[in-house]
């Protein structure tokens, strides 16, 4: 194989790629068990922060 036709290769699987990174991300944030977790980062910003002067 020469470069050229590697570079056809990787041109033409780069979307199949993404789609897979983006299958992921999908999955980790609707996984059942990572709920919690992002149930309790979505309430940072609403926490006290201590006691202002």
């Amino acid at each position: 194989m020469d470069a050229d036709s590697v570079m056809e290769v990787m041109q033409s699987l780069w979307v199949v790629w993404m789609l897979a990174i983006f299958g992921g991300i999908l999955a980790f944030a609707y996984w059942p068990r990572n709920r919690a977790g992002f149930e309790r980062a979505a309430l940072i910003p609403f926490q006290d922060e201590g006691q202002e002067k």
